[in-house]
């Protein structure tokens, strides 16, 4: 983000806090082992028909990515946990963009579709849930390293040289 702030791409605070709240949440409801105890998931209805709807369906998540999604878009998760945290930051503080934060644009980037419906924000959901996205650039590191293979990623230099394109009609392709 401050790469983007560096180039004068000017996003404002909502959208941004919107990203790093995805990221944070983003394996919320991952089961033991992450995403290879997904195979679990295939056997509840919630998950299936979850999967089948048209609002989940603009994405191409997997079965946890699922249970992340309904989970940031219960009732009970806005009630017993946004709601609250929402309501520490008054409309008049230097953090009140806190309050316009959406939940469901925070789920849609969660299970990779772009937040809203919005075309100019795509790049936010790449971050999150994309084909080169923070947790990737992680977990490449982070299982090399305790697989014993040799791999560096150097991100303190990759991170600079990423550019935003303007890409027509550009949607994720489902994996083949």
């Amino acid at each position: 983000m401050s790469e983007l702030a560096h180039r004068q791409f000017e996003v404002d605070k909502t959208p941004w806090a919107e990203v790093r709240l995805a990221a944070l949440l983003h394996d919320i409801g991952h089961c033991i082992f992450s995403h290879g105890s997904e195979f679990f998931y295939r056997g509840f209805e919630d998950v299936t028909s979850a999967l089948e709807d048209p609002e989940v369906a603009k994405g191409t998540p997997s079965e946890g990515e699922v249970i992340n999604y309904c989970i940031l878009t219960s009732n009970e998760f806005s009630e017993l946990l946004w709601e609250p945290i929402k309501n520490l930051f008054p409309a008049n503080s230097e953090y009140s963009y806190v309050r316009g934060i959406d939940l469901k644009r925070v789920a849609e980037m969660v299970i990779g579709a772009t937040p809203g419906d919005n075309r100019s924000r795509r790049f936010q959901t790449d971050i999150v849930n994309g084909p080169f996205d923070v947790d990737k650039l992680d977990y490449l590191r982070r299982d090399a390293y305790f697989t014993g293979i040799s791999l560096t990623v150097d991100i303190d230099r990759l991170m600079p040289s990423l550019r935003l394109a303007d890409v027509k009609n550009r949607e994720r392709q489902q994996p083949t």
